[in-house]
C-alpha cells in the first residue's frame, strides 16, 4: 500500500488582465439634406439640370433613385452612392413635406 505525505502543490494559471478599448470618437452629425441640393427633383422628374448630356448625379445616364439608379460598374464609385443617397433622402424629405404639410 502506497500514500503520499507531500502532494505536490497545484499551480493555479495567471489571470491576464484585459486591456480596454480605446474610446471611440464621438459621432459627428452630418447636416441634413437641404430642399435645395437638387432643385425641381421630385419623385416622378428629374433634376433642372439633368439633360441630353448626363444625371445632376454625375453619370452620363439618368440615375434617378426611383427611376432605375446608378448601374452596377458605378457602385464601387464612393461619390456616386453618395449622390444617390444624398438624392434618395431629397426625394424622402420632399415627399413628407408633401403629404403632410
Amino acid at each position: 500500500m502506497t500514500t503520499l505525505e507531500n502532494p505536490a502543490p497545484v499551480v493555479k494559471p495567471k489571470l491576464k488582465k484585459k486591456r480596454r478599448a480605446p474610446a471611440r470618437k464621438p459621432a459627428v452629425a452630418k447636416p441634413p439634406v437641404k430642399a435645395d441640393d437638387y432643385p425641381g427633383m421630385t419623385i416622378t422628374d428629374c433634376a433642372k439640370a439633368c439633360g441630353a448630356e448626363g444625371c445632376v448625379l454625375g453619370t452620363s445616364y439618368c440615375a434617378h433613385p426611383r427611376k432605375g439608379g446608378l448601374h452596377g460598374v458605378h457602385l464601387g464609385n464612393p461619390k456616386l452612392v453618395e449622390n444617390l443617397q444624398k438624392a434618395r433622402k431629397h426625394l424622402a424629405f420632399t415627399d413628407a413635406t408633401k403629404r403632410f404639410s
